[in-house]
Order: C-alpha cells, then sequence, then structure tokens
C-alpha cells in the first residue's frame, strides 16, 4: 500500500507527460517520456520516467527508468540518475552498477530530447557534453549518428526518409561547415527530386587523400567537387553537376526524376545539361549513361514519381507519351490535365494517370468542390 502522497501536483500511480528541462526552469511538454509517481513508507518520493506508452494498454513499453531521490517540483533538477533497460522485459528489475548514470548524463539525456522536440539532433560542442554522449551510447541510451551527433534510437527510427537525411545534413554542417553535401542529397536540398531508394544516406564529398570515421548513415564520395553552391547552411555541388553524378551513378529509372526536376525546377534545357557535362565531366565513370538519360529529359513530368513510372514505361518498350495532356470538358467548361496520354490515328486519346496511396487515402476525394479544384 503507497503511503500519502506528500506532493499534491501528482497522483500515486498516475502518469503524466513530463517536462523538459530549459533554462533551469520546465520547459516543454515531451512526447516521448511520460512520469508515473509513487512514494515509498517514507514519503520518499520514487519517480520513474518511462518512454512511450502503447495505446490501448496498460502497459508501458520499453525504455528508460529515472530514480527520483527529492521531487521538487519546478526545481531546476527532476533527478539524480538513470537506469537503463536492454528490453521491456527488464522492467521492474535494476541493472548493475555500470548502467546507472550521474547527473551529468542524465541532464544530457534530457537535453538529446529537446533537440528532439524542435526537430532536429543532438550536437554535443562541449567536450564535457561528448564524453557524456559517448557514456550513454555506451549503455545504448542512444546512438551516434555522426562525430559529436547523437539521437534517441526511436526518434531516429520514427523519422521519414526526408527528415532523417535534412537532419543529419544540418547536423554535419554544423559539425563541418566546409562539408559539400553532393548527389542525392544535394539534390533533396535542392528539391530537384527526391527518390527514397537513393536516400538511404547522406552522401558527403571527401577529399582523396582524406581518411575517415564510417558511420551507417553516411555515404563518402571521392569525386570532384567542381564549382559549389551555398544554400543556407549548406555547401551543394551545384544543381548541374548534382544531376550528373546522379545520371551516372544511378539507375535509369531513378535517375530519369533528377534530369527532369533540374528542368522543371530550374528550367534548364536538354541542350544546356548536355553542354555543360561535355564541358565539365567529360571522362567520369559512367558518363555515357549520363548521356543516355539525357536523351529523355522532359520537364513537363510533374514529380519523381511521374518520371519513375516513364522510365518504367520507356525500359519496357512502350510508346513515349505526351505529358500533362490538356482534355476539353463537356461544354467548353474549363480542361482536365492527365498525366499521360497517347493519341491514337482517329484522333482519341489513351490516357494514365500515377497517383499515391495518399491520394486513395484522401477524405477530400468525395468532395465535389474539391474534385472541381483540381480541373481547369
Amino acid at each position: 500500500m503507497h503511503a500519502r502522497n506528500p506532493h499534491p501536483l501528482l497522483s500515486c500511480g498516475e502518469i503524466v507527460p513530463i517536462f523538459l528541462p530549459s533554462d533551469g526552469h520546465l520547459g516543454t511538454i515531451s512526447p516521448q517520456l511520460f512520469v508515473r509517481a509513487d512514494f515509498n513508507t517514507a514519503e520518499r518520493p520514487l519517480t520513474t520516467v518511462y518512454r512511450y506508452l502503447l495505446v490501448g494498454s496498460n502497459l508501458l513499453s520499453c525504455g528508460v527508468k529515472l530514480l527520483v531521490s527529492s521531487w521538487q517540483g519546478s526545481a531546476k533538477s527532476i533527478c539524480d540518475s538513470v537506469v537503463s533497460f536492454a528490453h521491456p522485459r527488464d522492467m521492474g528489475s535494476l541493472m548493475g552498477k555500470d548502467d546507472h548514470c550521474s547527473k551529468s548524463q542524465t541532464r544530457l539525456f534530457f537535453s538529446v530530447f529537446e533537440a528532439h522536440h524542435d526537430g532536429r539532433l543532438f550536437i554535443a560542442t562541449e567536450k564535457w557534453d561528448e564524453r557524456c554522449a559517448y557514456s550513454l551510447m555506451q549503455k545504448q541510451m542512444i546512438v551516434r549518428l555522426y562525430n559529436h551527433v547523437y539521437a534517441d534510437p526511436a526518434y531516429w527510427n520514427d523519422l521519414g526518409i526526408e527528415d532523417r537525411i535534412f537532419q543529419l545534413a544540418s547536423a554535419i554542417a554544423v559539425v563541418e561547415p566546409e562539408a559539400v553535401f553532393c548527389g542525392a542529397t544535394a539534390a533533396l536540398l535542392y528539391g530537384i527530386g527526391s527518390a527514397h531508394t537513393l536516400l538511404d544516406k547522406v552522401q558527403v564529398l571527401l577529399p582523396r587523400a582524406t581518411r575517415r570515421d564510417t558511420y551507417e548513415f553516411v555515404e563518402y564520395r571521392r569525386w570532384r567537387a567542381g564549382e559549389v553552391w551555398q544554400l543556407g547552411p549548406f555547401t551543394l555541388t551545384d544543381p548541374y553537376r548534382t544531376v550528373v553524378d546522379i545520371a551516372r551513378t544511378s539507375a535509369f529509372r531513378y535517375a530519369l526524376g533528377y534530369v527532369d526536376g533540374l528542368a522543371r525546377e530550374y528550367d534548364v534545357e536538354r541542350e544546356e545539361l548536355r553542354a555543360y557535362a561535355q564541358a565539365n565531366c567529360r571522362g567520369l565513370h559512367g558518363i555515357a549513361r549520363a548521356f543516355d538519360v539525357f536523351e529523355h529529359m522532359d520537364g513537363r513530368s510533374d514529380n519523381g514519381g511521374e518520371s519513375e513510372a516513364r522510365a518504367a514505361m520507356i525500359l519496357a518498350g512502350v510508346a513515349t507519351p505526351e505529358l500533362q495532356v490538356e482534355i476539353t470538358r463537356p461544354g467548353n467548361a474549363g480542361y482536365y490535365l492527365a498525366d499521360y496520354g497517347w493519341q491514337m490515328p482517329d484522333g482519341s486519346w489513351k490516357l494514365a494517370e500515377l497517383h499515391g496511396l495518399g491520394k486513395f487515402e484522401d477524405n477530400h476525394q468525395d468532395d465535389s468542390e474539391h474534385t472541381a479544384a483540381k480541373t481547369y
């Protein structure tokens, strides 16, 4: 039986979101951390903080337990130590002494969640922070994504593909301001294209004489950078070179989307791209493959998915379709726009549309006003 609750802010056994400390005061609510307060017979607070709740269940999903020796409400520090559990089945039983964390490590652990709450990865800028982060990594409480860059593993795994690339590239740009991003990473930042198959790692140029530690989500390319552009905090290979590199190193079905994207977003003509490649990229491995992709460049393609589908048609020997075909609506009331069209000998059209799953999950699809807004 629990003793009387000495603190009016929490009921015994109640599970509530925890506030992350910020500048010595209670800050923002964390979507990942939940606290449960219990009190022993000596009225000493025993507060357990768990990471993630299982929806629709009273069970708590794995994670992190903080032992609080003194609960002080809105005080600067809310915990003294952290105990990490390797698996949900270990909950309820303390681990060995090596699993305990110091106050400094605990504060850094909360700093990681604060960074995630702001939509970014944690960067250990101070030497002591790096030591604490490394200790937490050894306890498998956080993961190291790059030099001085860390994340909660659940947060990282839950990020979408494009968010992963953007957040990790943003962190690398802080840690190494001279880093040059290239390939699919640069294309994503330019808004040229985002084939998820090519976005498994952040691509960074590496000088030939340089050696670096290897990381699971970073890929080093030993290419000549050529001209570079500055886009906010990012240094990137220029858009032309970015697309040429993708076209010469990637499969046709993915490369076409980036070539089309360059034409669509930067108004680049096929001959311009061809002339750039001839002047700046002759002799590079795969350049002949890139010129083959250029032959099918078409800025009318509305997005990468439409380009990839068109690439599949080309590879299958299907007649090349017209893109964004305008079909007059009855009564000359505007026109419909089809993604692909093939005009038949009798003047009629065969049309095709490409839609992702989001199209079919859109709650507005049966809304007549929404449908009318998609016609012209």
